[in-house]
């Protein structure tokens, strides 16, 4: 501890010195210079007192006893000290000594650095440089917008760097899955669970052997479905428990059958079977409705505890559509059908509206047929799936603006900007972790993957 010491006893000195200088430039309406001297003295202490720390540490007797234990369970047949560059949350490369690992006859990357490994660091970065420069990946607008804004905070940070830190993160996170989110005392049991599911899009960029004439690999750019699993609580009176249980997002690109196999682990993992209701809420897309029975199935929740939903702002969407679809209506009368049946369809009278609905085509001597006759079809296939006012009176949600609202703000707020194309493979763990932090999870996160 005489080290650490020595280097506060030397940054108060630099401190002391800053603050005549500062006398000067706030005299002159300058203290935002002063603000950044101070932020560069204590940058470097922060530096030098994490140097003096680790080293120490890496000497400790008990800490290297600790070290071999980890090693020899992953097969290490030497261990070395060595030095070693570093990023801490400053972002300046500072050098280290770690304990080094080497395996023998292994095809991976058989090098490590386990005592930094041990202490949370991935590729050389600390856990909290990991941490800022993966959330400045995926909450700002690009990479080079958030490298500006590290430098701003006085963070050191590379455009290459700050991409390849928040890629690591989201593949280690993402290969978790949901586990990585969820806290190791969660449990939904005993409580009011609402699951939703919808699909946001995200262009894609698929590279071919083409090139073009400035020898640039030409790209496909296919638009792809990222679907997005939203799991919430409601107490009693039908709201959303935001304060004692966070919402649970979990992000999917590729096929259903994927996105129902992770819904089904988080349910599992969840405990959502012994929860004391569940409701299931999504538009009419099939993709979906085909499925969730399943999946609730493989995860043991019983079935006379699950409320299924329909949308209703969905619902009235294909009102709209039905009422569009009789060309013989003026538009005063559509306006009248469509208060008077949607007034049937908000009280849950889903066989009346139908009713309503072939006797004015009847009354009309209009044939139903093609789009007019899909549409009833729709009504006809979802009705015990739109009995709203009974949903309202079981205090369950009507609406799933919940996921519409999480696929806005964790996709197209940031993968589908106009003239951006994504890697496939990057897609979907940078959007994982944008859903971590906009879920209030980033911290139960960065625990559960060590970091």
């Amino acid at each position: 501890m005489d080290k650490i010491q020595e280097i506060y006893k030397n940054h108060k000195l630099a401190i002391l010195e800053l603050s005549k200088k500062g006398t000067d430039l706030l005299i002159n309406g300058n203290f935002r210079s002063f603000e950044q001297g101070l932020v560069d003295v204590l940058n470097d202490l922060h530096n030098k007192i994490c140097v003096q720390m680790i080293n120490e540490t890496m000497n400790n007797p008990l800490f290297e006893e600790k070290i071999k234990e980890i090693g020899s369970s992953e097969g290490v047949t030497s261990l070395s000290k060595r030095k070693v560059s570093v990023q801490f949350k400053t972002g300046n490369k500072c050098v280290v000594e770690s304990f080094y690992g080497k395996r023998k006859k292994s095809k991976e990357k058989i090098d490590r650095h386990i005592g930094l490994t041990y202490l949370g660091f991935v590729k050389k970065a600390s856990p909290s440089y990991l941490s800022i420069s993966s959330l400045v990946s995926v909450l700002c607008p690009s990479y080079d917008i958030g490298q500006q804004l590290m430098v701003e905070m006085g963070i050191n940070g590379q455009y290459n760097r700050i991409r390849d830190l928040s890629l690591t993160l989201g593949n280690l996170a993402f290969n978790q899955g949901i586990r990585s989110v969820i806290s190791s005392e969660e449990s939904m049991e005993g409580k009011r669970v609402v699951v939703m599911i919808d699909g946001g899009r995200s262009r894609t960029r698929l590279n071919k052997e083409e090139l073009t004439s400035k020898g640039n690999p030409k790209f496909l750019t296919e638009w792809k479905e990222v679907k997005v699993v939203v799991i919430q609580v409601l107490n009693e009176n039908g709201k959303v428990d935001k304060k004692v249980n966070l919402p649970i997002y979990d992000i999917t690109v590729g096929h259903i059958e994927k996105s129902m196999a992770k819904l089904t682990e988080a349910l599992l993992l969840l405990n959502v079977s012994a929860a004391k209701e569940v409701q299931f809420i999504s538009d009419g897309a099939t993709c979906f409705w085909n499925r969730i029975a399943t999946a609730f199935n493989l995860a043991k929740v019983p079935q006379n505890k699950i409320t299924y939903t329909l949308d209703y702002y969905h619902a009235v969407e294909h009102l709209s559509a039905l009422l569009s679809s009789i060309t013989d209506l003026k538009e005063t009368e559509r306006k009248k059908y469509f208060v008077a049946f949607k007034q049937d369809l908000w009280t849950g009278q889903i066989g009346q509206l139908i009713k309503n609905v072939k006797f004015l085509c009847k009354e009309k001597a209009v044939v139903i047929k093609d789009k007019l006759k899909t549409e009833i079809a729709y009504f006809e296939k979802h009705q015990n799936r739109m009995n709203y006012k009974l949903f309202r009176h079981q205090k369950w949600l009507c609406g799933s603006g919940a996921v519409e609202s999480a696929i806005r703000r964790i996709i197209n707020l940031r993968f589908k900007a106009p003239s951006s194309f994504w890697l496939e493979e990057h897609l979907e763990p940078l959007a994982f972790l944008r859903a971590a932090f906009l879920s209030g999870r980033w911290n139960i996160l960065l625990h559960n993957i060590k970091c």
